[in-house]
């Protein structure tokens, strides 16, 4: 089930910029971050954002504690209010069917903690990394930023199949701005989006009252 939202000031804590500080907290995989450039570059060509800021650490299934600055219902993100996990995942497998269960199984292994996200992503498209008390200098002409806030990615044994979940606040246009998870399978060795599974989005509030 979706959780639908009013469009308030609900990322303005995410828009609060963090300094990374010393600590022991895990860090990506090139594979990972070959996949969150995926994301970045189908968000460009499908013209959805053009603006990308990356927060610098990385969503989990934790509540009351959003590390990187983004609060849905009281987590995370990754899953609806009073939802559990394993909950969500069942979600997830039933809106793609195609999913394996290793890369499930993967991604609830990584995901309990956060981890670093460096500005090393493996796209040709502009971005700024941001978090709790710092950001990079914003680029000319940047006036309205896209906002990412990334999990971990799941993967399978092969690695040909890869599984995030992505928080978007959108700078232009709200009723592109939610969380979802998003389904990659790797062909002649690029990351292909495969499918999607909604766990929340905003909404306009008149759209909202007419439900």
């Amino acid at each position: 089930m979706i959780l639908r939202v009013l469009i308030v000031a609900l990322f303005l804590s995410g828009c609060s910029f963090g300094q990374r500080t010393v600590s022991a907290e895990s860090t990506l995989t090139a594979s990972e971050y070959e996949v969150l450039a995926a994301v970045i570059d189908f968000f460009r060509t499908e013209d959805i954002a053009s603006h990308p800021m990356i927060a610098n650490r990385t969503s989990t299934f934790e509540c009351g504690s959003p590390h990187n600055g983004m609060s849905m219902g009281g987590c995370n993100g990754l899953q609806g209010s009073g939802e559990t996990p394993q909950q969500r995942m069942q979600i997830v497998q039933r809106d793609l069917p195609n999913l394996q269960p290793s890369v499930i199984a993967d991604f609830m292994a990584k995901n309990n903690k956060t981890a670093w996200i460096d500005a090393k992503l493996p796209t040709k498209r502009q971005y700024v990394m941001f978090g709790l008390a710092h950001a990079d200098p914003m680029p000319s002409g940047w006036e309205h930023p896209d906002f990412f806030y990334f999990s971990r990615v799941g993967f399978n044994t092969e690695h040909t199949q890869a599984l995030v979940h992505v928080s978007f606040m959108s700078g232009t246009n709200a009723s592109n701005s939610g969380g979802k998870y998003v389904l990659f399978t790797k062909a002649n060795g690029e990351w292909k989006r495969d499918g999607s599974s909604a766990v929340w989005e905003l909404v306009p509030p008149q759209t909202a009252q007419l439900q």
